[in-house]
């Protein structure tokens, strides 16, 4: 299970971490992902969405709608729309992967690993993982096999 992401601005010739997104069952005992900006992102007052992600407030954010799949609107727009979503899990289907069963930080690693790292983003992802092997499917995806 993709455990924790971190998140990272990356504009105007700057990159640095903005904050980390955690999946966890240890507040709730289901899952839910919980948002804390970086030191940094505060330092430099950098509010990306002033109104739903207010930069002084708790240190620890959840419950974002779950029309956003539970994610801060910013990282929610790295995800594509309904109909990239659907051909998502079409593909994870064809693999024999059941779509259900990949949550929103498995599809921003399947986004990061399986497009051109090229692309102008504001927000980057660096991904750290826990037990199962999602990584594999990934690294395997950015090989072409599969």
């Amino acid at each position: 299970m993709l455990e924790q992401v971190d998140v990272y601005y990356n504009g105007w010739g700057e990159h640095w971490r903005w904050g980390t997104l955690v999946s966890t069952t240890a507040i709730t005992g289901r899952p839910l992902i919980v948002f804390e900006y970086s030191d940094e992102a505060r330092d430099r007052g950098l509010e990306l969405s002033s109104y739903t992600l207010p930069l002084h407030g708790p240190k620890l954010r959840r419950n974002f709608p779950p029309h956003q799949l539970a994610l801060p609107g910013p990282v929610y727009d790295s995800l594509p729309d309904g109909w990239g979503m659907l051909l998502m899990d079409r593909l994870f289907k064809r693999r024999s992967v059941n779509p259900a069963r990949i949550g929103p930080l498995e599809r921003l690693a399947y986004i990061q690993y399986c497009s051109d790292r090229n692309f102008a983003a504001i927000i980057r992802f660096h991904l750290h993982y826990g037990r199962n092997r999602w990584h594999e499917h990934a690294r395997r995806c950015r090989l072409g096999l599969m």
